[in-house]
Formats: C-alpha cells, sequence, structure tokens
C-alpha cells in the first residue's frame, strides 16, 4: 500500500473519530484535488468548512481549494459564495485573494 493510501486510511479514521473538527477532511479533500477527483473533494471541502478548523493557513486553504473544486464542477454560485469568505478572512494573501477573484470571473462567464 502507498504512504498516501496508508495516511489516507489514518486521516480518514481521525475525520471520523473527530466529528467536530475539519483539519482531516480538508486533508482528504486536498488529496482528492491533487487527483482531480472533484465529485469527491466537494462534499468532504463542504464538511470540513462546516466545521472547526483550528489551523488558520488550513482553513483558508480549504477554502481556496472549494472554489477550485466549484468552478471545475461549474457551480459558479458556489464558487462565488466561497470566494466572498475567502477575501475576507484575514490569512488569505491579497495576491492569492486576486487570483481566486479571476478565477471566480473566468467560471461565471463560462457558465
Amino acid at each position: 500500500k502507498s504512504d498516501r493510501a496508508h495516511g489516507d486510511e489514518l486521516l480518514a479514521l481521525l475525520d471520523a473519530t473527530r466529528p467536530a473538527e475539519g483539519l482531516a477532511a480538508s486533508l482528504l479533500a486536498r488529496h482528492d484535488v491533487d487527483e482531480s477527483a472533484y465529485a469527491l473533494a466537494a462534499p468532504r471541502l463542504a464538511s470540513a468548512l462546516g466545521r472547526k478548523i483550528d489551523v488558520p493557513h488550513v482553513r483558508v486553504e480549504a477554502l481556496r481549494l472549494r472554489i477550485v473544486v466549484a468552478c471545475a464542477r461549474r457551480e459558479a454560485d458556489v464558487a462565488a459564495k466561497t470566494l466572498s469568505e475567502y477575501a475576507k478572512d484575514r490569512d488569505a494573501a491579497p495576491a492569492h485573494v486576486d487570483a481566486m477573484t479571476r478565477l471566480v470571473d473566468r467560471c461565471i462567464a463560462g457558465q
């Protein structure tokens, strides 16, 4: 079994045993995005973002990934809503907010 597969199993176990925390779900979703498995990533990210993520940069990254996934799935409304939350987060770098804004603009224009 690959290290990533083993890691995913451990993250899934952690996610199941700590239902109030979204960290493990966000990390699993990151792996889904890396594999272009957007149908798996979308609900994991939504679940993670609906829970507590104590590590600020992980929460910001989960928001950014949710925007990317929403655009990949042609969910412009979800992308725009998530961008609004992302842009307000003080841990989001201004250059990244600008890049995500441009992505969402293209996402909306493509619908």
